[in-house]
């Protein structure tokens, strides 16, 4: 098991292939899993482990079997994309920006990927077993630590290793910056200044090439990118808000100001909703999402804070031993979402205290889209 705190928040990637989102220790909801491992050789299925989280802003990055990356948004999860730039386990991962995600993997590889265009370029150190990366904003370098206190040491501008040594056992340092305080800043600055002239000159002499794409991404063109955003402009114009969210979920809009309204917004309604949810209130969370409620692409989000409304209002109900209204917002749950792993830890909970049984007929327990939610709503 694997976790990162951002933003307040605590994420755990579990070894059946869970993100799981916490805040204050309160669970909130999964973000997304990854598919269970299928052999081919067989119909062996087996648990597909996270190997590593990371966040910043509002992305959140984890690795499963395989080399998969799963990209996704905090605020909006459906909003995800997958990675397979490595062939073998990335075993660590660290945004450098907005738009640039590092991973390592065991095979002492180190990936720079461009999340717009999918592109990624290579480095490889002499040594297995990544572990860490720091990035040292400073000297736009990665300090890449690796199993037996092996460090690498590469520099973001020109995308070359600068140092790759072992540290001494009797100085073995918890955190890498620290480490890196020891390293004498006159010999890096030094190291760096070569490795960099070191790239211009041979740029200039034509023996760099353009590093090739691991793997192709369709791009948009600007053509329609304009049409989308025509088509998101009508939107507004008619206070079509859902419609709006839609586009620019479909379309991937960004960095326009419209767009930007939008998010704020969003974020703005997930923060209240989240605490409604957290203190039970169902109700509320539906006043909160308005007209916005049924945004499909967005239903995930807005289906989780639901969910969560319920299990808190359950267990407060458990806790005051209020058993029969407790059974009913049971019976509702299930009506509404379907039986799930969450519900049957809160059934299991409420029967231990209050020596009641459930009871589940077969057919209840078949597995049900998470979005089923939104027809009962829409009825």
């Amino acid at each position: 098991m694997v976790a990162y705190e951002h933003l307040g928040y605590r994420f755990v990637g579990t070894d059946d292939g869970r993100i799981m989102h916490y805040k204050d220790e309160q669970f909130l909801a999964r973000l997304f899993s990854f598919k269970t491992i299928t052999s081919s050789s067989a119909t062996l299925k087996a648990k597909n482990k996270v190997h590593a989280i990371t966040a910043e802003y509002s992305l959140l990055a984890a690795s499963g079997y395989g080399g998969e990356i799963i990209i996704a948004d905090i605020f909006n999860p459906e909003k995800r994309f997958s990675l397979f730039h490595s062939k073998v386990t990335v075993s660590a991962l660290l945004f450098l920006s907005k738009t640039q995600l590092i991973a390592c993997n065991v095979n002492g590889e180190v990936f720079r990927i461009d999340l717009r265009s999918h592109e990624a370029k290579k480095l490889t150190t002499i040594k297995t077993d990544i572990n860490s990366i720091t990035f040292i904003k400073e000297h736009n370098a990665l300090l890449i630590g690796a199993k037996d206190n092996f460090f690498t040491l590469i520099d973001t501008l020109t995308w070359t290793l600068l140092e790759q040594k072992f540290l001494l056992q009797n100085h073995i340092i918890d955190d890498a910056k620290e480490f890196f305080k020891t390293l004498s800043k006159e010999k890096l600055s030094k190291a760096i200044a070569k490795a960099r002239e070191d790239f211009t000159r041979k740029a200039q002499s034509g023996y760099l090439t353009k590093t090739k794409p691991y793997q192709e991404r369709n791009a948009k063109t600007p053509k329609e990118d304009t049409k989308a955003l025509k088509k998101l402009q009508n939107a507004y114009d008619d206070n079509d808000f859902t419609h709006c969210y839609e586009l620019i979920d479909t379309y991937n809009l960004t960095n326009t100001t419209l767009c930007d309204f939008f998010e704020k917004h969003w974020k703005k309604i997930v923060v209240k909703s989240e605490r409604s949810a957290l203190n039970g209130d169902a109700k509320e969370v539906i006043k909160i999402f308005d007209e916005l409620l049924f945004i499909k692409t967005r239903a995930q989000k807005i289906g989780d804070f639901l969910r969560l409304a319920f299990f808190s209002k359950l267990e407060q109900l458990i806790q005051k031993d209020q058993h029969n209204t407790a059974q009913n917002l049971i019976y509702s749950y299930i009506d509404i979402f379907g039986y799930d792993v969450e519900i049957s830890k809160i059934i299991s909970e409420f029967e231990l205290k209050s020596h009641q049984k459930i009871a589940i007929f077969f057919h209840q327990k078949d597995r049900v889209s998470r979005l089923a939610w939104r027809g009962y709503f829409q009825r």
